[in-house]
């Protein structure tokens, strides 16, 4: 049994800077490394854990291609509330299960499924991702994923640092604008590359979050 120990001071506003790692199996240039930061707005109160999402950028170790998340898929993306339990100096929090491009339940298995959405309102299925492949020029990717991940830290000073866990990620292409990308790739975490730093800021909000340094492609 987890006993829950939550701190007097234990509480309050934070910016949430994660790098999850992963590889991805792409047609003709293989599997291609990228690691993807998200900057969250996070509001911690009563072991309630409040977690917005301001920005999100895909760096790619490849000068081959190169990821853009639009703004309008990021600005669709709610508010997750889940409990947060800090030990001692230990933090973990259960994100939970991410669904992006439909509704609920498992992920689809094809473009017919009714819970399928338009993330961005551009009348595509799904989320929709722009790739720019050397070669090739930019492509539009409509996709479905479904993701769950965990997070562990300890305390070091006023901020906890620590470990991304992926409990699941998977994916399914729903469409693309070039046929060499119509397919779903390969997809796995890395977690041995990936880790998170939880800060306390004096931001009220996504866009003090932005003005004050965050350099995403892809934001509120």
């Amino acid at each position: 049994m987890i006993v829950l120990l939550l701190t007097a001071t234990f509480g309050g506003t934070y910016l949430l800077d994660m790098s999850a790692a992963s590889e991805t199996k792409v047609p003709v240039l293989g599997w291609q490394k990228s690691v993807t930061q998200t900057h969250a707005l996070v509001e911690i109160e009563a072991g309630s854990w409040s977690q917005e999402v301001c920005s999100v950028e895909v760096h790619d170790r490849t000068p081959l291609a190169r990821t853009v998340l639009p703004d309008a898929f990021i600005s669709s993306l709610p508010v997750t509330v889940v409990p947060v339990t800090l030990d001692g100096d230990s933090l973990s929090v259960d994100l939970g299960v991410s669904r992006v491009g439909f509704s609920d339940g498992d992920l689809p298995e094809s473009i017919d499924d009714q819970r399928l959405i338009d993330h961005e309102g551009d009348g595509r299925p799904g989320a929709t991702v722009q790739m720019h492949i050397t070669g090739f020029g930019t492509a539009g990717i409509d996709v479905a994923q479904i993701s769950h991940a965990k997070l562990s830290g300890t305390r070091e000073g006023e901020s906890y640092q620590g470990t991304i866990e992926t409990l699941r990620l998977d994916q399914l292409v729903l469409g693309a604008d070039h046929r060499m990308l119509n397919t779903t790739p390969l997809l796995r975490a890395v977690d041995e590359r990936s880790s998170f730093t939880l800060s306390p800021t004096e931001a009220g909000s996504c866009a003090e979050i932005l003005l004050n340094g965050s350099s995403a492609h892809a934001s509120r």
